[in-house]
């Protein structure tokens, strides 16, 4: 039993299918490398700002003394235990992500006068919208692929469909009718006329070969015919003979 075979339009727009999704997704893979880097940079830029002002400010103003907000907490290490123990184990840097409260915050550490001083952003609602625009972008990607799959379908089929109605006028030859000639439009590739080029040349030295054999075939009858008719006479007039003996007769019989 032999194997079933995939056809050539079916290999042809999975192959193209493939090279799509695997081109989203390193996109998209891309696209969220870049992100999570850019939102780095932003996140030490606006935090290094901040904290600068701060520190200015305090060098200016042995008294003064900075009020959280809704979205940023400042955590000066001169008493220790003011520090939350999420944050004590920080190193000078920028960390996304950390939890403290049970909110998600950005946190940039920095050592003043040998001191830890820790700025934390509140990047819930942020994060929230950077999670939108997400499945925002996935979205985008699937319908994109769906769109591109939808036009790679046409466009494959609008590519095989000549090779298969050249298929089609191969299928209806007729073997016992000489002069069938295979014929492509004029929009035809390079490549399916080198097959029906190639096919055609063939049915033409078929055409000769039958046409060969006829003519010998034809000849051998006749040439065949005269010895035959001789013979035959010949026996018709041995068996008028009287003198034939019988068992000859029956051998001419």
């Amino acid at each position: 039993m032999s194997t079933p075979r995939s056809g050539l339009r079916r290999r042809i727009l999975l192959g193209l299918l493939g090279y799509v999704i695997v081109l989203t997704v390193a996109v998209i893979l891309h696209g969220i490398l870049v992100n999570e880097h850019a939102e780095q940079l932003v996140w030490q830029g606006l935090l290094d700002a901040e904290l600068d002002h701060i520190v200015e400010l305090s060098q200016k103003d042995p008294d003064y003394r900075w009020v959280d907000t809704s979205n940023i907490a400042l955590f000066d290490g001169r008493n220790p235990a003011d520090i939350p123990p999420a944050l004590r184990s920080l190193g000078a840097g920028v960390y996304d992500e950390v939890m403290l409260d049970g909110v998600e915050r950005v946190v940039l550490v920095r050592e003043v006068e040998g001191r830890p001083i820790m700025l934390a952003l509140d990047i819930t609602a942020l994060e929230r919208r950077e999670f939108d625009m997400g499945l925002t972008v996935v979205g985008s990607a699937v319908t994109m692929v769906v769109l591109l799959g939808i036009a790679i379908a046409w466009s494959v089929n609008r590519l095989v469909r000549p090779l298969s109605n050249v298929a089609h006028d191969i299928a209806r030859l007729q073997p016992d009718q000489p002069g069938q000639r295979i014929v492509v439009p004029d929009s035809a590739s390079a490549e399916l006329v080198v097959i029906a080029d190639a096919l055609n040349d063939y049915l033409q030295r078929n055409d000769r070969f039958v046409e060969r054999e006829r003519t010998f075939i034809d000849s051998a009858s006749h040439e065949l015919r005269t010895p035959i008719a001789v013979i035959a006479g010949a026996s018709e007039i041995a068996l008028q003979q009287a003198d034939v003996p019988a068992g000859a007769r029956g051998q001419l019989n």
